[in-house]
């Protein structure tokens, strides 16, 4: 019996796939995916439908009324790259064509610098660091904003060790007095410790919540000048 259902089961996969492929070549002819969805879906067999195929299909319900605001909460887990790239492509191209607002929710800091215009970090639930992409990338200023760059792996250089963040995250139910990143911060003092720092404007539209956010820039300006913190030169 499982060898007769075969084909069958080759022969839907196909037709998803056809139907995702006119889709994504197509994303403004949204409604008529939709329908070719539905019937295709309909006639599927219990398991048939894979983890990244229940992804597209959100994806594309969600973008199918043409919405004002899209919020996308790690749309692109479950798909690989390939897809993943046809995905993020099409949310900009409905972005340009459509006048479509994206609130992009996500981990991967690739996503945030091909989709985003203004990224906010969060941390144990609070803003700490909020501007432009260059203000991020470029001139971060909150200690765990430059965490998570010194935690990725560089293509480029003399493949330097990365530097995670040290410890874990605090726990939702009990959390620290202060910053909540303090415990994790090595440019804590006492006054992180004991009451948490305000979201200030360091720039026009870069906000930070840190009592030390001159820190990275003063980092920065040591390494460039030929010291990387510790007392090493980078300079050959």
């Amino acid at each position: 019996m499982a060898k007769s259902k075969m084909p069958e089961k080759s022969r839907q996969r196909s037709l998803f796939r056809e139907a995702m492929i006119r889709f994504l070549h197509n994303p403004t002819g949204m409604a008529g995916f939709i329908i070719i969805s539905v019937m295709v879906i309909l006639s599927l067999s219990a398991g048939i439908i894979s983890g990244g195929m229940l992804q597209r299909i959100v994806i594309a319900i969600a973008l199918a009324c043409s919405p004002e605001l899209l919020l996308a909460d790690e749309p692109t887990t479950a798909l690989d790259v390939t897809i993943q790239a046809q995905v993020l492509d099409m949310m900009n191209d409905i972005k340009k064509k459509m006048g479509t607002s994206v609130l992009m929710i996500t981990h991967d800091l690739g996503i945030i610098a091909e989709m985003c215009d203004r990224v906010a970090v969060i941390y144990a639930g609070e803003i700490v660091e909020m501007g432009d992409l260059e203000h991020i990338f470029e001139r971060t200023e909150h200690p765990y904003t430059r965490g998570l760059f010194d935690s990725l792996p560089n293509a480029v250089g003399e493949g330097n060790r990365l530097k995670p963040i040290e410890g874990l995250m605090p726990d939702p139910s009990n959390l620290p007095q202060g910053c909540k990143f303090s415990p994790r911060c090595p440019y804590a003092t006492k006054e992180c410790l004991e009451k948490p720092a305000v979201l200030t404007e360091v720039e026009p539209g870069h906000f930070v919540q840190c009592y030390h956010h001159g820190c990275m820039k003063k980092e920065k300006s040591r390494i460039e000048e030929g010291g990387d913190g510790n007392g090493r030169n980078q300079r050959k």
